[in-house]
Order: C-alpha cells, then structure tokens, then sequence
C-alpha cells in the first residue's frame, strides 16, 4: 500500500497543547509538507496451541520519503510522548527505535511500557500492553490473564514481530528462534 500525508505543524502543536505536551517542538519544515510512504507486502502467520497464540509479521522496510529538516525519530518522539512518555523516556526511546519497522508493525495504542532487547545479536524492542478496556478478570490480559506483548526487529532489509498473550521472557525466546 501507500499514503501521501500533508503536514501541518501549526494544528500538531495545538493538539499537543491540548493534551498538555508543551515541552517538545513541532518540526517547522512538517508545515505543507508531503510525505510519501510506500509499504509493501506483509507475510503475517498465527501459531496456536494449548498455550496460547502467536502472531509473527515478516515484512520488507517501507520506503518514505520526508523533507528536508523532519526525521522520523522526531515524529517518533511526538508519538511516544502522546501515549505518555515522560519527555526524556521519549527522548532516549526515540533514538533507539528503527521507525521504518512501526509503520510495518503499529504500535499498540494501549501500550504499557517499552524496553529494548536484543534478538539474535540486533536491537528490538519490547512492548506490553495493558489490557483493553471492559476486559473481564480472567480474560485475556484482564487483571488475572496475560498482558499482550510485542517484539519487534529489523534484521538487513526485513521487518519482524512477534506477538501474543504470553509473557516477555517467553516471546523473546519464541523471537529468538525464528533463525
């Protein structure tokens, strides 16, 4: 698939004013700016057992094109102080995401807390989720039940993730065996 996006910094800035977000700049070259991005074709598989299930996602890097002065890890920043991230938890996450693998593999909105890992000798990162609103005790990621969680990594060219109501040290492992 792909998109063209037109920015604009000024109605950005005043969405994070409304949320009280006033400690981050808008890049100024985002204002009329376009963005294309070009994603390609995704592979995504479900594995199941008594266990549980687990999704893996393989796909290529996306192609996008921004202008000159705006780089993804500023708008990473920005998204990551939206779903509320202290502003140096932002920071330092946003300089240590690969961005192109989040418009392959979005980031759960209801996502809990990050931390990076390593998955056969390359970064990734690790995300948990909170449960979803109006989810019994007992249901998946309810209080008592597993918390979704997300690995996500690039290995070269390729985009991967892996994800499911399991916990980390057993989705990493799962990760970790996709050689």
């Amino acid at each position: 698939g792909s998109a063209r996006i037109t920015g604009d910094s000024n109605k950005l800035a005043a969405a994070l004013q409304l949320m009280g977000i006033t400690d981050i700049a808008v890049p100024a070259a985002l204002d009329g700016a376009v963005i294309d991005i070009k994603t390609p074709n995704v592979v995504s598989a479900r594995i199941g057992s008594g266990r549980g299930e687990i999704t893996l996602i393989q796909a290529k890097s996306p192609d996008i094109s921004l202008p000159d002065g705006v780089n993804l890890a500023q708008l990473g920043e920005i998204g990551l102080r939206v779903m509320g991230m202290t502003a140096d938890e932002a920071r330092d996450m946003a300089g240590r995401i690969d961005w192109n693998s989040t418009l392959v593999v979005p980031i759960p909105s209801n996502a809990a807390s990050f931390r990076e890992v390593t998955i056969n000798g390359v970064s990734g990162l690790l995300i948990t989720s909170n449960r979803q609103p109006g989810q019994a005790d007992g249901q998946a990621g309810g209080p008592r039940g597993p918390r979704g969680t997300l690995v996500m990594w690039t290995e070269g060219d390729i985009v991967y993730s892996v994800q499911g109501q399991t916990d980390a040290i057993e989705l990493v492992a799962f990760a970790e065996s996709l050689r």
